[in-house]
């Protein structure tokens, strides 16, 4: 047999829950933007390098649709 017990505490929960469901809502945010922006800046580098070494590690070519034709 279990015994339950609830303590009402003297601040509300929803006020701490609410400001921490923000805190990590906008934590999540950054996050994200963070990571597109890093992933814009490989893509980037990867589109300079030349095409033969782009060819070499497998990225793909731009230019795909018009060797197809």
């Amino acid at each position: 047999m279990s015994i339950m017990t609830y303590r009402e505490s003297v601040q509300p929960r929803t006020s701490q829950s609410s400001f921490a469901t923000y805190v990590g809502l906008a934590r999540s945010t950054v996050s994200n933007l963070r990571d597109a922006w890093r992933r814009r800046q490989n893509e980037q580098v990867l589109e300079g390098l030349p095409p033969e070494i782009r060819k070499d590690i497998g990225w793909p070519s731009t230019d795909n649709d018009l060797k197809r034709q």
